[in-house]
């Protein structure tokens, strides 16, 4: 599986590939192009630590859809509040790979707490929490 990933990786046509998917003006718009970057990011300062209505909106660019009554709950409820105390925790500007990372997304830490507490809600999975975490710290937990 690893030789294969770095296979695509490496191939020729990647880098014109990753091109093409984050072109606002190409002939084919892939949706996940603005997930990252959709109205300022989701780790921007003014809501880095709270979901935001932009963030599931962000979300639904990629395939998935956070269902209406946890989205309540995100947006409106002590839910929110949960993940926000969580998030505040976790800092916007360290990068997966670096110094102190892997201390940030152990197990037990806040990162993981966050995830563990999204997949526990109805209808969302490992890949919806896995998303949401991702569009609040890009860096960290891409």
């Amino acid at each position: 599986m690893t030789d294969a990933l770095l296979d695509l990786v490496r191939a020729e046509s990647a880098a014109r590939n990753l091109r093409a998917y984050f072109d606002d003006n190409g002939p084919r718009l892939y949706s996940g192009r603005r997930f990252e970057s959709l109205a300022g990011g989701g780790d921007r300062p003014d809501t880095r630590n709270m979901i935001t209505a932009e963030d599931l909106v962000a979300v639904q660019m990629l395939s998935v859809t956070v269902p209406a009554e946890t989205a309540i709950g995100l947006l409106e409820g002590e839910l929110g509040g949960r993940i926000g105390e969580l998030l505040a925790a976790i800092p916007t500007d360290v990068e997966l790979g670096t110094d102190h990372a892997d201390e940030l997304v152990a197990d037990g830490q806040a990162a993981d707490q966050a995830w563990h507490l999204l997949d526990e809600q109805p209808g969302i999975d490992y890949v919806i929490a896995g998303k949401l975490m991702a569009r609040k710290r890009p860096h960290l937990t891409p």
